[in-house]
């Protein structure tokens, strides 16, 4: 059996998958491969990049309970990446002996306001990436070693903060920024 469809039947459907994409709210400028058809206002459709979801975002809850509460890690002589897309829970905890983190939050999903990522490094460190727009707050103790934070440049209580709390023996943690901004989901 063939199964034709019209014309108008096709457009009614491409219609309704375009209005259940959420949308954002932009922060900085978005790239092309960040965001699909732009629609008014100064509101993107979202496709792909690093998303932040607000509470008062339909998505919000249901993204909270399939988030972890933490993720907990330990490595000798190894470590750990996480980068692509994942969904950011809100405390990371990170041990390494001769490694290091390598945490990419560049496509990551924030639901939490405040992401706390607490590291022990000892001959080895931390590399953070995150996307233009979130703020980040480094603390740290280090032993041969130090910590190069990026310039955020964003005060903004609406972009999500991550806290960086890194102690390290011949080691340390670095920031960097990513080109993509982070979008603001509040619908």
């Amino acid at each position: 059996m063939i199964n034709e469809s019209s014309d108008s039947d096709q457009q009614g459907a491409k219609a309704d998958a375009e209005e259940a994409v959420p949308t954002a709210t932009v922060v900085g400028e978005a790239s092309a491969a960040q965001t699909s058809a732009p629609s008014s206002g100064g509101r993107e459709a979202i496709s792909n990049g690093p998303r932040y979801f607000l509470k008062s975002s339909s998505a919000h809850a249901r993204l909270v309970e399939q988030a972890s509460s933490s993720i907990n890690d330990f490595a000798i002589c190894g470590g750990r990446h996480l980068q692509d897309k994942w969904l950011v829970p809100e405390k990371l905890n990170f041990g390494v002996v001769c490694g290091g983190q390598h945490l990419d939050f560049s496509n990551a999903d924030f639901v939490h306001s405040v992401v706390v990522v607490n590291c022990f490094a000892v001959c080895g460190g931390a590399e953070i990436r995150v996307p233009r727009g979130v703020r980040v707050r480094m603390n740290g103790c280090f032993v041969c070693g130090g910590s190069e934070p990026a310039a955020t440049a964003n005060n903004s209580v609406e972009q999500p903060l991550i806290v960086v709390n890194h102690f390290g023996v011949c080691g340390g943690a670095s920031v960097e920024v990513s080109e993509l901004p982070v979008l603001v989901v509040d619908q």
